[in-house]
């Protein structure tokens, strides 16, 4: 009995590790990747509703671990961003690995985009009173977008 616990015990902790080496992979590739997007500009209809911003973004892997990440956006181009959390984000973003990968492979990854929004997959939290104007203003955006599709 005694050899079968610790043979459960092994194997959990083994399954553990093997978790956390995989993820600390993730980590170290979305680092390199996030790197490059450096002084990119945004898109012209993200970059009207986020082109200056600080956000936190909180992604939930499909392991059911959290990444946190920041982005901070100045006039359309990403100034900065990295894996972490800013102490005084204007908007947090949060939503799932698998949403992200799936408004990445989209067609149009700004329906995608708004999809998810509305169905909950992704949730935008504003933190200042102009945030809360902007994210009022993404769901009228949103609605009258949908009118002509």
């Amino acid at each position: 009995m005694k050899k079968i616990l610790l043979i459960i015990v092994m194997l959990f902790l083994s399954s553990t590790l093997v978790m956390a080496q995989q993820e600390e992979l993730i980590r170290q590739q979305l680092s390199q990747s996030l790197a490059q997007v450096k002084g990119a500009e945004l898109p012209t209809p993200v970059a009207v509703l986020f082109g200056d911003e600080r956000a936190n973004i909180q992604i939930t892997l499909d392991t059911g671990m959290p990444l946190e990440l920041y982005v901070v956006s100045k006039e359309g181009i990403v100034q900065d961003i990295d894996i972490g959390q800013l102490d005084d984000p204007t908007i947090v973003i949060k939503t799932s690995q698998q949403a992200v990968q799936k408004i990445g492979i989209a067609k149009d990854p700004l329906e995608e985009f708004q999809k998810a929004r509305k169905d909950g997959r992704v949730s935008i939290e504003a933190v200042t009173f102009g945030g809360k104007l902007k994210i009022g203003f993404l769901g009228v955006v949103a609605k009258v977008v949908s009118w002509f599709r």
